[in-house]
């Protein structure tokens, strides 16, 4: 990456705010360092351990240099130049001799909210905010980005799944098989089904579409009338997605998948495993978590393959974010897929079953249930660091955004009030 015309580094060895004088003359040497950050992607002196590591210099551009002033409370930062995604930030003050930087690849686990139920089932953006349904007692929280609340309590056992259809946030429930539905103000019975569960729900051509068990029927809903749009001989449709213009769906005591035409429904895949437990589409193919061993499936528009064979006995959620497919486990492991090559991640959730996954505000959101806890809401987002000062504190820089705006916590070293900050952000097209 060519340093642009007229900034010059130190070298390795110059700190400008550890009293070395510039060499070169300049005075501000704060916004100068940051420049020679950009150059050399260094973050203090390599041969004393502040190198920030796995730095790949190629892969950022310069977004923008500047400074604000703090406030002693949060504040969010929002750029000139806009044209970018920010994937690094590195912030200096008066009381850190090493810059703050964090990156958007480095990412942490972290509860947004322990509910009082078993566990939470299902999640989904509607108006604004992310709803989260639960189980054992029926209750349906909301978060609007700061704080969670009760949004429902029904009289139903577990809410199973939850879709946006034509303004409305639908719901789908055992043990009556219930759909519920909120228009923004009202909770209230949508359809009573025949079955015992409603397990999936997608919206397709204009009407939404629920699959349920214990008997392999899914039901089909116009905007005023529900009817029934297929009998199968599975016992339950697990999941539904639609891809490359038809609704598939994935069963449950032959691990089938279906597909829908608009006209016809007819099966597309019978796998070797039990049963189906999701679907979502990623990169233009359709990929299904199974059960009971654990498989992720792959369907190109032509043929099925297997993706990825995990050490989980099923894979309950998949959901694209940030460029990648993620797939939740039932021992607790997150995978993600980057289109090439799939991993697993952080295994600090192995006490868990991850059941659901949403993007919501740029972070990706968990449903999870607990051994020996209740179920619980993780957030999985930006991991802030320090380098060369105190240890990680979590209200340094609480989120870096793909929206031209960065956001800093309350931590002294980058928003004490009234002192002036350094920022550098980087980012890639």
């Amino acid at each position: 990456m060519a340093e642009p015309t007229g900034w010059i580094s130190y070298g390795s060895n110059k700190d400008p705010l550890a009293g070395v004088g510039d060499p070169y003359g300049r005075t501000d040497t704060a916004n100068q360092y940051l420049r020679d950050l950009y150059t050399n992607f260094r973050v203090g002196h390599e041969s004393s351990g502040q190198h920030s590591s796995g730095i790949n210099a190629t892969a950022f551009q310069v977004v923008e240099f500047g400074t604000y002033t703090g406030t002693g409370a949060a504040l969010t930062k929002s750029l000139t130049n806009t044209s970018m995604d920010i994937q690094r930030l590195e912030i200096l003050g008066a009381g850190a001799r090493w810059p703050v930087v964090t990156t958007r690849e480095s990412k942490a686990f972290a509860v947004s909210y322990a509910s009082s139920q078993t566990a939470i089932f299902s999640l989904a953006v509607y108006d604004g905010n992310l709803y989260a349904g639960s189980g054992n007692n029926g209750k349906i929280y909301v978060f609007d980005g700061s704080s969670w609340s009760e949004a429902h309590d029904d009289t139903e056992n577990v809410i199973y799944c939850l879709a946006v259809y034509d303004g409305d946030l639908y719901a789908g429930t055992s043990s009556g098989g219930k759909v519920l539905v909120y228009d923004g103000a009202t909770w209230s019975d949508s359809y009573d089904s025949t079955q015992s569960t409603i397990y999936a729900l997608a919206v397709y051509d204009g009407n939404l579409y629920a699959g349920s068990g214990t008997n392999g029927k899914i039901f089909v809903y116009n905007g005023s009338t529900w009817t029934e749009s297929h009998d199968d001989t599975d016992s339950a449709i697990f999941s539904l997605a639609v891809y490359d213009g038809n609704l598939y769906a994935g069963t449950d005591t032959n691990g089938r998948v279906l597909v829908y035409d608009g006209a016809t429904w007819s099966e597309n895949y019978d796998s070797s495993e039990t049963l189906i437990y999701s679907l979502a589409t990623y990169d233009g193919n359709l990929y299904a978590g199974t059960g009971s061993n654990g498989k992720i499936l792959v369907y190109d528009g032509a043929a099925w393959s297997e993706s990825y064979d995990s050490s989980e006995i099923s894979i309950s959620a998949l959901a694209e974010y940030d460029g990648k497919l993620y797939a939740g486990g039932g021992s607790g492991i997150l995978y993600v897929y980057d289109g090439s090559s799939w991993e697993s991640l952080d295994t600090v959730l192995s006490t868990v079953t991850l059941y659901s996954l949403a993007v919501y505000d740029g972070r990706l959101y968990i449903g999870d249930n607990k051994v020996g806890a209740n179920g619980q809401v993780l957030d999985y987002g930006v991991d802030s660091k320090k380098v060369g000062t105190a240890a990680f504190d979590a209200d340094c820089i609480t989120d870096i955004m793909t929206t031209g705006e960065f956001t800093v916590g309350t931590d002294a070293d980058v928003n004490t009030a009234a002192e002036v900050y350094h920022y550098a952000a980087y980012g890639t097209e």
